[in-house]
Formats: C-alpha cells, sequence, structure tokens
C-alpha cells in the first residue's frame, strides 16, 4: 500500500553556531554590584540549562591586571561566546568621579578669581578629558583582545558588548569594535537567546559592527522579557569572586522591581534605554530574590 502524505517542512538553521560555553565579563568601571550581566547569566541558565557559563567582574580587579586576568580566564574556560558588558563612559558628571570633581573644575575655571584655582580645574578638566579617551581605548582593547583570545581556541567564537554606555553610545562605540560584534541597545535578554537560538536579529535592537546601525535604533521600543527571581545560587557558583561585595560591607546590592519610565527627565537616559512603557516585575518574585540575598549576608539594597 503507498502512502502519499505531505512531507512538513522543518525550518532549520544550517549555519548555526554552537554555544557551549559563554563567558560573560563586566568591563572596569566603578565597583558596583554588576546587576545587568548577573541577569543576563541567570536568563541564560533559565533557558539553556545544559550551557557552561563563567562570570568575571573586571571592575573589582587592579587596573593594571585586568588584561592578564581576562586572558587568563579566556584560556582556562575557552568560551565560544563572550558577552561583554560596560556600564558607563564617564566625561561629565557633577559628583566626585573615578578622574576628581568636573563640576568643581568647571566652576574654578569659569568663576574663580583666583588665577592658580583656574589653572588647576583647568588641569583637573585636562585629566578628566585624558582619563576618558584612555577608559574607551582599554575597553575597546579588552574585547578586542578578548574575542582574539576565544578565537584561538574556537574560530567562530563571537562577542557580544552591551550595557549602559554602549546603549547610549552604540553609533560610536561600533566603529571602534571588531567587525561581527553584535552591539547591543538596551536590555538583552531577548537578544541573546536569539544569538543562542540562531535565529534572525532582524526585530531585536542591536547591529554589528561593521555594518550601519537602523537610524533611531535607540528609540525603538524594547520587547521586553518575563522577569523571574534571579537564581543567586547558580550565579555564586559561576563567579568565584561573589562575595566582593557582601565582605565588603558598604556595598549595596540592586534588586530590579521595573523596567522603562514614562517620564522625561533631561538628566536621565532610562526613557530610551528601558522603553517607556513601564513593566513591574512580579511582587512575589522580587521578594523571592531579596530573600536569597538576605540569606547570603545582603543587608544594603
Amino acid at each position: 500500500m503507498k502512502l502519499n502524505l505531505p512531507l512538513k517542512k522543518i525550518k532549520r538553521n544550517l549555519n548555526r553556531d554552537s554555544y557551549s560555553k559563554v563567558l560573560v565579563v563586566r568591563l572596569p568601571c566603578n565597583p558596583i554590584f554588576p546587576i545587568g550581566p548577573v541577569y543576563l547569566a541567570d536568563h541564560i541558565h533559565k533557558i539553556f540549562p545544559e550551557i557552561q557559563q563563567q562570570f568575571i567582574d573586571l571592575a573589582i580587579v587592579p587596573s593594571e591586571n585586568v588584561s592578564i586576568q581576562l586572558r587568563r580566564k579566556i584560556d582556562q574556560f575557552r568560551p565560544q561566546l563572550i558577552i561583554f558588558s560596560w556600564r558607563d563612559i564617564q566625561i561629565y558628571a557633577p559628583v566626585d568621579g573615578r578622574s576628581g570633581n568636573p563640576l568643581q573644575n568647571s566652576f574654578e575655571v569659569f568663576y574663580s578669581k583666583n588665577i592658580f584655582k583656574k589653572m588647576r580645574g583647568a588641569w583637573g578638566g585636562l585629566k578628566l578629558i585624558f582619563s576618558h579617551y584612555e577608559e574607551i581605548n582599554r575597553n575597546t582593547f579588552l574585547v578586542k583582545m578578548g574575542l582574539r583570545r576565544a578565537q584561538k581556541y574556537n574560530k567562530t567564537a563571537k562577542a557580544i558588548l552591551g550595557g549602559g554606555a554602549v546603549s547610549v553610545f552604540y553609533e560610536q562605540l561600533g566603529k571602534l569594535l571588531p567587525k561581527g560584534t553584535i552591539v547591543s541597545v538596551g536590555e538583552g535578554e531577548n537578544l541573546i537567546e536569539k544569538v543562542i537560538k540562531g535565529v534572525s536579529l532582524t526585530d531585536e535592537r542591536c547591529y554589528v559592527a561593521g555594518e550601519k546601525p537602523r537610524d533611531k535604533l535607540i528609540h525603538e521600543q524594547p520587547s521586553g522579557t518575563i522577569k523571574t527571581a534571579c537564581n543567586y545560587s547558580y550565579i555564586k557558583s559561576i563567579w568565584p569572586e561573589f562575595d566582593w561585595y557582601i565582605e565588603g560591607g558598604d556595598y549595596y546590592v540592586g534588586v530590579q522591581t521595573k523596567r522603562g519610565c514614562p517620564h522625561n527627565c533631561c538628566f536621565c537616559v532610562y526613557t530610551v534605554v528601558e522603553g517607556k512603557k513601564v513593566r513591574v516585575n512580579p511582587v512575589d518574585e522580587v521578594i523571592k530574590e531579596m530573600k536569597q540575598l538576605y540569606n547570603i549576608g545582603v543587608r544594603g539594597f
């Protein structure tokens, strides 16, 4: 008996890369608990529990050792995908930052009647500008070096770069990155999920370094994701230095209760980075996350 059954076509991406090892890297910045990349690692584990992950926070590494530590981690782990998180680019903020106090420098230059204070302010401003470009060169070097190192072991290794600094300066930074680097704007959970699955990134807020980004990419609304309590037992297992922030005593660990903001404050970028729609995380999941952190010693939220 002959059966003429219709054959259903199964769409597969035969060129899909295999990512069995993912390294999450927080690039150097002020040592603030890296909640963004932690949430990304947690999301990857929930969707792809079979994937091995490692986490390294270069913000807590002495500046002269960041390249050595990153190189060592890549040599040991040999990842197929590296996710770099770049939190901020400091050039001007009315606070005492890593390179001095820019507001004080400005006031001394423009308003002080004392020539020596004017000179001090000008020198402080020059140091700030030098520090700004030095930071950009250092972090882009780490991305290039890290990807090159990973491709030494896996020729198809890829890099994704995201974070607050990238979301704001994505057009400028894209020109400084290795071709093929995926530049993420805003939140990255859905983007990373698609990269690992090997499906199209057309609908995501991202572009590939070496190509031109879509016009007004930053103003596109994020696709959003359902947020559940972060599994900090897992995070501790992939991040050996996790307790650095707990043992410090004066650090706070953030817990996201929502994403998005409907306001348009002139000093804030969250409206464009996270979108105008407020997406509130489930209360029970927020409480569950805080309980985990409390049980491992966190007292500052």
